[in-house]
């Protein structure tokens, strides 16, 4: 089971080091197969928007956009077409560094100059291999801050054996619940909020259960008016920590509350 300290602390609270709660669960019999120090080197890497979008004059594969990052407008040339004027995006300026690349710097592109990057997810560490576009950001994200008060960045991922005689630790409130238990702190359990309306789903769809034995019980909720599109940068995230990779917002966060409680899910 793989799972973060920083993850881990969202459920229960923790008053020692990675390093002790490594020991600590493995003297009470789960036993940590792997630990590894995530410190994804990133600097002046900020939060702007798209403000207009052009082709390049000379070459119609670019883009010539302006962004605004809040103390000024930069202009910068992409190749990705996945943005929109108005997308609130994660620029690399000039002097920035990244995992991936190194040291931004100011460069023109067929005469037209550009003074920074947009970056994508994989490009901030995000995402493995490359991803098919830049990364947009929610819209709630503020203007000109530091992409690093977003997500944190520094971490360290547990790999833990799990026995088949403790399957209840197969998630991350299960080992969160382990956790709680060794420190004597309580366990924060996600606040559940369901909005019921409209007519009632055996109209829409039915389960039948051919093998009892195997699954005594099958639920089924019907969701209307979803949109499938790319996952916020949170899940991206907390996916990559969880040694998942991001697909789109809904085998996303299917896979993410699988992976949180332990619960079989998947959507239709």
């Amino acid at each position: 089971m793989q799972v973060s300290y920083n993850l881990l602390k969202e459920y229960v609270d923790i008053d020692m080091s990675a390093e002790e709660l490594a020991q600590k669960l493995t003297i009470n019999g789960i036993i940590l197969e792997r630990m590894e120090d995530i410190s994804t080197e990133i600097e002046k890497v900020v939060v702007g928007r798209i403000t207009t979008i052009e082709k390049h004059p000379e070459n119609t594969k670019l883009s010539v956009c302006q962004v605004d990052v809040k103390d000024q407008t930069l202009q910068i040339i992409c190749g990705a077409t996945n943005m929109k004027v108005s997308d609130k995006v994660a620029v690399a300026l000039e002097g920035a560094k990244l995992p991936q690349i190194g040291i931004i710097k100011s460069k023109k592109f067929k005469n037209v100059l550009s003074s920074g990057m947009l970056c994508s997810a994989s490009e901030l560490g995000i995402e493995p291999g490359e991803s098919p576009g830049i990364l947009i950001l929610e819209e709630d994200a503020v203007l000109g801050e530091d992409i690093r008060k977003i997500i944190e960045f520094d971490d360290t991922v547990f790999d833990f054996e799990i026995h088949s005689n403790r399957p209840d630790l197969m998630s991350i409130m299960g080992i969160a619940r382990e956790v709680g238990a060794i420190t004597g702190n309580k366990l924060k359990t996600p606040e559940i909020k369901i909005k019921e309306e409209g007519e009632k789903v055996e109209k829409e769809i039915s389960v039948k259960i051919e093998a009892e034995d195997l699954c005594p019980r099958y639920t089924g909720r019907v969701i209307k008016n979803i949109k499938v599109g790319e996952s916020p940068l949170w899940l991206k995230w907390k996916l990559r920590l969880l040694g998942a990779r991001p697909i789109n917002n809904i085998v996303d966060i299917t896979n993410f509350v699988m992976m949180e409680t332990g619960q079989p899910l998947h959507a239709f």
